[in-house]
């Protein structure tokens, strides 16, 4: 009896102290799986990690000088990862964010990004157009956290992109940028980004706070001003949890175009599941796949592009170079991977065949990441390319996530950046048609023919579960 008193007496006592610390850094109750932020072991207790150390070297406060150091090594500050990117918080007041949270202890793998602009040289300036999209004069909501977004277009005549940056007006309410690129004009009547998700399904840039600028190689470039580029549409996500009021923002992105033609064009492939997929009706009216159950811990999901898909795209004197990556999910997804498993395999061969892996995912802190040129990666014809998601929805105690464009719904997909760009080729995703509730098929959608419909291939069980009852192929 004297044991389990003592143990309580303990436990309550390391709890508290947790409280105490979490209350002294910003969003120290929001560091994900880690109530002990200082220490090794994810329940606290025991060795300090480094960041730990690093605070007790402070007299376990929060100091400019502990701000902008980077504990773990990942590329991002102390305060980036807590949500205090300026260094100006001090305790008992409200952060700059409280979406994003990672590990200042913890270097995850996913969040260090390769400079893709130190050795960037600008265009000739007569070949050169500077571009800069961006909201005008947009009132920011004095909520929480809202999604907005806006349909552009790009300048007539085509002209190659050469370098995306961030132009941050309100670094303290603007927390990330998406531009989709659209295949026609988007006529919206709000600001709403559902209603302009269908015809701008390919991410073009990906900028999130602590994102350097993103640059092509010199010898590549995103051409724009043809078909299927002619538009775009720029999401900002605003988080305020001040709840300021009164913020006027005109933030958005600047682009580098130029009139030289690169010596290769660069495309973006998406693969993987998008969640809901609008196609002919010869194929299905409306395709919804993705299911997720409720409080699953780690539920994991496969989507294969097949090999008999980039053995039709892809000829084997021409391989894809991948050279830029981008993993993407909603707010239920916590690790997305994209593997390239050679042709008559079943699973990569070595780690050089993983295209990308987030462990780490987090929805409020997607960017697109160069690579640097030692560690391009090559697809082969005949090569499958399988996305793995994994999803936690212990907090959807009773509601089934299904695929589609909300953040609340779900997606599995993964972009590359590659060279020599395939008009054909823009995406290759694993769907699973649902024509009646319980019975399901799956084919893949691999790139579009020149009458503009999606080449497909039945029954090629793209889209599986590893175990259990929720088998999502055909």
């Amino acid at each position: 009896m004297h044991h389990c008193v003592l143990f309580l007496l303990l436990f309550s006592t390391t709890a508290t102290a947790f409280k105490e610390y979490q209350t002294r850094i910003p969003n120290g109750d929001k560091v994900k799986g880690y109530p002990g932020v200082g220490h090794i072991s994810s329940n606290g207790g025991g060795k300090r990690n480094e960041f730990g150390l690093d605070f007790n070297h402070h007299n376990q406060k929060w100091t400019k000088e502990l701000c902008f150091k980077d504990s773990d090594g990942d590329g991002l500050t102390n305060g980036m990862e807590l949500g205090d990117p300026d260094c100006v918080w001090t305790e008992g007041t409200t952060p700059t964010f409280d979406k994003g949270i990672r590990h200042p202890g913890v270097a995850e793998g996913d969040s260090t990004q390769h400079d893709s602009c130190a050795t960037f040289i600008d265009p000739p300036p007569f070949n050169t157009t500077h571009v800069r999209f961006n909201f005008s004069n947009h009132p920011v909501s004095a909520i929480d956290t809202k999604y907005v977004c806006a349909p552009m277009q790009f300048p007539s005549g085509k002209r190659w992109i050469k370098r995306f940056s961030a132009n941050i007006q309100h670094p303290s309410v603007v927390h990330h940028i998406l531009i989709y690129a659209c295949d026609k004009k988007i006529k919206a009547s709000s600001m709403n980004c559902l209603d302009m998700a269908s015809s701008c399904p390919t991410v073009l840039y990906a900028w999130a706070v602590g994102a350097k600028d993103f640059c092509l190689p010199s010898n590549l470039g995103f051409p724009v001003g043809i078909e299927g580029m002619t538009h775009m549409v720029m999401e900002i996500h605003y988080d305020n949890p001040k709840r300021q009021a009164g913020i006027v923002d005109s933030s958005g992105v600047d682009f580098i175009l130029t009139d030289i033609a690169p010596v290769h064009e660069a495309g973006m492939l998406m693969l993987g599941d998008p969640g809901v997929l609008s196609v002919g009706s010869s194929i299905a009216p409306a395709i919804k796949g993705l299911r997720i159950p409720p409080n699953e811990k780690h539920f994991d999901y496969y989507n294969t592009c097949p090999s008999s898909c980039t053995d039709k795209q892809i000829t084997d004197d021409q391989p894809l170079t991948v050279v830029a990556t981008f993993a993407h999910g909603h707010q239920s997804a916590v690790s997305l991977q994209l593997d390239r498993v050679p042709k008559g395999k079943t699973d990569f061969v070595n780690e050089s065949d993983i295209l990308f892996s987030s462990p780490h995912f987090d929805f409020d802190l997607q960017q697109i990441k160069p690579l640097p040129v030692s560690q391009y990666k090559t697809i082969h014809k005949g090569d499958a390319l399988r996305m793995h998601c994994k999803y936690d929805t212990r907090n959807k105690q009773n509601v089934v996530t299904v695929g589609g464009e909300a953040s609340s719904q779900e997606m599995c997909l993964g972009f590359l950046v590659y060279y020599p760009r395939l008009p054909s080729f823009p995406m290759c995703l694993g769907v699973t048609a649902r024509d009646m509730p319980n019975h399901a098929s799956s084919f893949a959608a691999c790139g579009v023919h020149e009458k503009g419909g999606l080449y497909s291939y039945p029954s090629c069980k793209c889209c599986t579960r590893s175990s259990g009852s929720f088998v999502l192929s055909g």
